[in-house]
């Protein structure tokens, strides 16, 4: 049996991921219509001249995704990985979630990723394979405005 507290708290948790800029009811764009968004972690790291973090670009179109991971490690080179994949709407326990599935191949193996889109971030988790290894992150990237919000006329 679920005690009242655990139940308060799932209701709590799934409420951070309900919002979608496109409003409470929708999250995938409609046939048809195209949406871009960007996320990002990236930061300057210990005095170093590049920044460290990642990079997350969405080019959605209805239920396809397509999108590029950029990987920043300090250095003057990005790693660019090509993911493909789906957003879609999932209902739990009387709540809209919008959940992103992208899967992609670096250089050093297969990365898959799994997240929702909240109101400000991208939160979910990052697989990567490496070698004969395995490796699962937790992901928090922060919403990008896009380029054209960020102008100014004048």
């Amino acid at each position: 049996m679920v005690n009242a507290s655990s139940k308060v708290a799932t209701l709590l948790l799934l409420s951070a991921f309900v919002y979608s800029p496109r409003g409470f009811s929708q999250c995938a764009p409609q046939p048809g219509e195209r949406v871009v968004e960007s996320f990002s972690s990236l930061a300057t790291v210990g005095g170093l001249e590049y920044p460290s973090g990642m990079e997350l670009m969405l080019d959605e179109h209805g239920t396809s995704v397509k999108a590029v991971l950029r990987d920043y490690y300090g250095e003057p080179t990005v790693e660019e990985i090509k993911l493909v994949g789906s957003i879609r709407e999932k209902e739990f326990d009387g709540a809209t979630v919008c959940e992103v599935r992208l899967t992609g191949m670096s250089k050093r193996g297969a990365v898959r990723i799994r997240a929702a889109i909240t109101r400000g971030d991208l939160q979910g988790s990052i697989e990567r394979h490496l070698g004969r290894g395995t490796f699962i992150n937790r992901i928090s990237l922060k919403r990008r405005l896009p380029v054209e919000t960020l102008t100014t006329s004048g």
